[in-house]
């Protein structure tokens, strides 16, 4: 988790942030993938994905994606090997070859705005409550980055603004 927390102070691209999180998460609990969409109404762009070695891609591009329903709730979601899942759950998982996952709503605003996916693909797997801890946590530091950012963006564009208008003021 420190080298997670240590991305706060990294000033590199907000994608090239979220790549690297995913990969500590997905290397430190052996996983097949980990990626970041951001959702539209209907569809979805692939923001930031990690891959295990040997794994390829689901997604042949990454903008507009159609958005599946279990990417839809504002709730976290885990589901593991053994879990019962709805038939609509379990056809979808099955069509992207996941055997377990977990799902992580980041809210922007009072929306959720992206979710952070953790798959495994190869074997069954069980996810433990500390897991979902290690990856809810590391999710939160991904979105407060991202929220710092926001910020600050909005911040240079007021103090760019209020410039231009002092500089017009006596014009």
């Amino acid at each position: 988790m420190t080298e997670i927390v240590q991305l706060l102070e990294s000033e590199d691209a907000i994608e090239a942030i979220f790549q690297k999180t995913l990969r500590i998460v997905g290397e430190f609990f052996k996983i097949s993938s980990a990626e970041v969409f951001q959702v539209h109404d209907d569809s979805m762009d692939v923001l930031a994905e990690w891959l295990a070695e040997g794994m390829v891609s689901y997604f042949d591009h990454t903008r507009n994606q159609k958005r599946p329903e279990i990417l839809r709730k504002d709730k976290l979601i885990v589901l593991s090997s053994d879990t019962k899942l709805l038939s609509e759950e379990k056809a979808f998982l099955e069509q992207v070859h996941v055997k377990a996952t977990v799902i992580v709503p980041i809210m922007i605003g009072d929306t959720v705005g992206m979710y952070a996916c953790f798959n495994e693909c190869r074997v069954a797997r069980t996810w433990e409550v500390d897991d979902i801890k290690f990856i809810n946590n590391a999710v939160k530091v991904m979105h407060s980055i991202m929220m710092r950012r926001i910020q600050k963006n909005s911040l240079t564009g007021s103090y760019a603004a209020l410039e231009s208008i002092l500089d017009n003021a006596g014009s």
